[in-house]
């Protein structure tokens, strides 16, 4: 207990030293002399409040003796991280983003860098309500990070700020840098990363708005005509400079990758079945007497399955069931409540509604979005509802597939990879959500589906007949084989004259037809 006393009145002189910016850290763990760290790679133990380099606190909290228990390296270094004091500039979301990243020479430049900072406010504003963009906001600080590093580096100046190259006359480091970052080669003028590229002069674009802004609330005129200078210069020259090799590699790498491959329906099949078969596995597991250890295992387990399975039966986007929440859930209900409604439907579609349960959910661009689920798989749900406040530390998450320790949601594309290489189809790289999707709205032009009918369709996936109709089709080489052959076929073999069709569907070719172009072949 007197070690902790300690720690606590050397962490109170810490956060002092840390916020003045002078002065001497009191810690508990030193590198070796030929090894130097800086004061803010150190934090706080968030049990013992020792101080250890961020890099190694995760070994210590092994061996704390005031640590409940081992946490993950992540939650650790946030724990830490929020006993440190605030930080001047940034809000306590923006805060909360910057310290979740690794800790290494990046992040320490996108820490101490306001130009960065200040980008990165911007986007916590416009996204930072929701956890699942804080990994795309600490990727685009990233980025900006690297950039300038590297500017740093072709300039000779490792201390220069983004805001100090923001001048028309280092137009030449900024678009060399890019360069350097995404991979570009001289030689053939193509990007090893060219998204990266396209992103960086985006990102570029809003950093000298916002200097123009500052230029301009501060009366800073030269900051305000240099920023608006540079962006001129970007429009004039960034696309000739970067971004048009940049396109012109990402177009050529689609027209080279293997496009119109949709998962096979045996494979669809396969991963079904394994599904229905491991979650009755775990089920039983849940339900029998199992020790506590296993049961624990097998909740997890089963809420993995049970949200593969939702995936997979509605074709949904991946990240909209990931984020579904109890709440959610609970407004589940069958769908045959309206009496009124029997008389327009068939018996079979009667039955329908009396065995899938229907709940709606937020999805893409704020759309009201339908998930049915199978009796089966409401049963299961309903067991790991009912059992993951004994079972689990998920009591007080708010998501009905929480990750192991609460504090987010599984993430589907992950749990969907790796369940489509285990159930052992023949190819698992198929399986994901967004081929699925594709399948079930290419494969039902075969159905000759009529406006109504794909109307409800579309609405069912999020979508609208436009995108239907201009993206979700056939391939196109299946398509001129399949149909437009046909019409060649008759018009070479003089028989279309003699044909009433309304449609390439109607069109039937004879085998004396077929036998005629014979003389075709090589």
């Amino acid at each position: 207990m007197y070690e902790k006393i300690r720690n606590v009145g050397n962490h109170l002189h810490n956060v002092k030293v840390l916020r003045d910016g002078q002065g001497q850290l009191f810690v508990s763990y030193r590198q070796r002399h030929n090894q130097r760290v800086a004061a803010d790679e150190y934090g706080p133990c968030p049990y013992c409040y020792g101080y250890y380099p961020k890099k190694i606190l995760w070994r210590h909290n092994k061996k704390c003796k005031f640590a409940n228990a081992a946490g993950s390296r992540k939650r650790l270094a946030l724990e830490s991280s929020l006993l440190l004091p605030k930080s001047k500039e940034g809000s306590t979301i923006l805060r909360r983003v910057i310290e979740s990243m690794r800790n290494d020479e990046i992040s320490r430049i996108v820490k101490s860098d306001n130009t960065i900072l200040a980008f990165g406010e911007k986007l916590c504003t416009k996204r930072g309500h929701d956890e699942e963009q804080h990994n795309y906001i600490r990727q685009k600080l990233r980025e900006v990070g690297r950039l300038l590093k590297d500017m740093r580096s072709c300039s000779g100046n490792v201390e220069k700020s983004l805001e100090n190259f923001m001048y028309p006359d280092a137009f030449k480091f900024i678009t060399q840098s890019c360069k350097n970052v995404a991979g570009f080669d001289g030689n053939t003028n193509t990007y090893a990363t060219p998204s990266l590229a396209l992103k960086i002069g985006t990102t570029l674009q809003k950093c000298l708005k916002i200097l123009i802004s500052k230029g301009i609330e501060t009366n800073n005129r030269d900051l305000q005509t240099r920023a608006e200078e540079l962006s001129k210069l970007f429009e004039i020259n960034w696309t000739d400079d970067v971004s048009s090799n940049a396109l012109r590699t990402l177009h050529e790498a689609k027209q080279n990758s293997q496009k119109g491959l949709l998962p096979l329906a045996n494979d669809v099949k396969v991963m079904s079945e394994y599904l229905r078969h491991e979650a009755e596995t775990h089920a039983n597991t849940l339900q029998g007497s199992a020790s506590d250890c296993e049961k624990r295992q097998a909740w997890h387990k089963l809420s993995e399955i049970c949200l593969c399975q939702t995936i997979l039966f509605n074709r949904r986007r991946s990240g909209e069931v990931s984020k579904m929440t109890v709440e959610e859930y609970s407004k589940n209900k069958l769908t045959n409540d309206d009496g009124e409604l029997d008389g327009c439907l068939t018996k079979l579609e009667k039955d329908l509604c009396r065995y899938f349960y229907r709940t709606e959910i937020i999805a893409k661009r704020g759309r009201i979005a339908a998930v049915l689920f199978p009796r089966q798989v409401k049963e299961n749900i309903d067991l790991l509802i009912r059992s993951r406040n004994s079972l689990t530390n998920c009591f007080n998450s708010k998501y009905l597939f929480p990750t192991k320790s609460a504090s987010s949601h599984i993430r589907g594309t992950d749990v969907l990879r790796s369940i489509a290489i285990d159930c052992g189809a023949e190819h698992p790289e198929r399986l994901r959500s967004t081929k699925l999707r594709k399948h079930i709205a290419t494969m039902t032009q075969l159905f000759n589906l009529s406006e109504n009918e794909l109307d409800i369709l579309a609405k069912f996936l999020g979508h609208d007949i436009r995108v239907h109709r201009e993206f979700y089709r056939l391939p196109d080489g299946t398509m001129q084989v399949a149909k437009v052959s046909k019409l060649l076929m008759m018009m070479e073999s003089g028989q279309i004259t003699r044909n009433s069709v309304n449609s390439l569907d109607d069109i039937d070719v004879d085998d004396e037809c077929i036998e005629g172009m014979s003389h075709f072949q090589c």
